[in-house]
C-alpha cells in the first residue's frame, strides 16, 4: 500500500507524477487519515517535499516513528531512484549535469573496463553466433525480397551519427511509412517477426561496438529524424547522448517498446536515470534482465 501525502496541499488528487502510468495519487495530510495511515505495519509512506527541513517537527516525529515501526518513508527524490528508479525529464534543469550524485562524472576507470568487455563481448558473440547468423542471413534472402542487412543512420555518444546495422525484418521501403513500428505491424515479415520476438535481428549491432559505436549495454540508439523531433518537444532529451548508446539498456528491460511519443517520454525517464546511475552494478542487472526477456521473447 503506498501513501503519498502533500504537506502543502497544493497536489491533492493528482498523481505524484502525471507522465508515469503507474504513478499514485497525492493525497491531503488531514484528508489522508495520516495517524491512521502510518499506524500501520508495512505501509510505504512517501512524502512529496524536496527536503524533510519542510516538514513540521511534530509530524516529523510520527514519520520517525512510522519508520521505525517497519514502514518505508522516503522522501521525493528517494522515492524516484529507489523503488521507481527513474530521473523524470520535468525535474530537471539546465543545471542538471552538474549536481552532485554523478557517477558519470567519476567514469574513467569504469569506461576502459567496459570498453574492454565490450569489445571480447562482441568479438566472442561473431565468432560463437556466426552460424546462427548465417542461417538468419539465409532466411531473410530467401523470404523477402530486398537486402539482409538494414541500415540506417542513428544518433551515437555526445549527438555524432553513425549508421546502425540490423538484420532486415521488414519490407523493403518500410522505412518511409510509419516511425514506429506497432503489434502485428503489417510491413513485418514472416521470418521478421521470429527474429525481433527473439533479437536476433540485432546480432549485426556486434559490429557496430566493435567499432566503438555502440556499447552492449546503453540508453537505445534512436533513429536521427525521431531525435530531431524528441529534440523539440522532450525537454533535455539531449542528456541521454552523453554516453555511448547500447543494444540493450536500462529502458529497453523496463519499458514496452515505444509506439509513440508519449511512450519516448517515458522511456526518457529510464535513461536518464541510467546516465545518473552509471555503473557496473546496473549495467549487470540489465544484463540479467535482458537475458530474462530474450527468453520470454520479448521483443517486437
Amino acid at each position: 500500500d503506498v501513501f503519498v501525502m502533500d504537506l502543502v496541499g497544493e497536489r491533492v488528487g493528482e498523481r505524484l507524477l502525471p507522465e508515469y502510468k503507474a504513478s499514485p495519487i497525492i493525497e491531503g495530510l488531514e484528508s489522508a487519515d495520516f495517524d491512521s495511515k502510518i499506524r500501520g505495519k508495512f505501509v510505504e509512506s512517501i512524502i512529496v517535499a524536496k527536503s524533510f527541513d519542510l516538514i513540521p517537527s511534530e509530524v516529523t516525529k510520527r514519520l520517525a516513528a512510522s519508520q521505525f515501526s517497519g514502514n518505508k518513508v522516503y522522501t521525493y527524490e528517494t522515492f524516484l531512484t529507489q523503488v521507481l528508479r527513474i530521473n523524470p525529464h520535468s525535474e530537471l534543469s539546465d543545471s542538471w549535469a552538474f549536481s552532485n550524485g554523478f557517477r558519470l562524472n567519476q567514469r574513467m576507470s569504469y569506461d576502459r573496463i567496459k570498453r574492454a568487455s565490450d569489445i571480447l563481448s562482441a568479438a566472442f558473440g561473431l565468432v560463437v553466433f556466426s552460424p546462427v547468423m548465417l542461417i538468419v542471413a539465409g532466411a531473410v534472402k530467401l523470404t523477402s525480397k530486398g537486402p539482409v542487412i538494414f541500415k540506417q543512420i542513428r544518433v551515437g555518444e555526445r549527438e555524432e551519427p553513425f549508421v546502425l546495422y540490423k538484420f532486415r525484418s521488414m519490407e523493403v521501403g518500410s522505412e518511409f511509412g510509419a516511425k514506429y513500428t506497432a503489434a502485428n505491424d503489417g510491413r513485418v515479415t514472416r521470418v521478421g517477426k521470429f527474429i525481433r520476438m527473439t533479437r536476433l535481428d540485432e546480432l549485426p549491432q556486434l559490429w557496430n561496438v566493435l567499432k566503438g559505436e555502440l556499447s552492449l549495454i546503453g540508453p537505445r540508439a534512436e533513429w536521427i529524424e525521431l531525435v530531431e523531433e524528441y529534440e523539440k518537444q522532450l525537454p533535455y532529451y539531449h542528456f541521454r547522448h552523453a554516453i555511448k548508446p547500447g543494444i540493450t539498456g536500462w529502458a529497453q528491460v523496463n519499458y514496452q517498446y515505444g509506439e509513440s511519443n508519449k511512450d519516448a517520454s517515458e522511456k526518457l525517464q529510464y535513461d536518464l536515470y541510467y546516465v545518473r546511475q552509471y555503473s557496473l552494478t546496473l549495467d549487470m542487472t540489465i544484463f540479467i534482465k535482458t537475458i530474462y526477456w530474450m527468453l520470454r521473447g520479448g521483443g517486437r
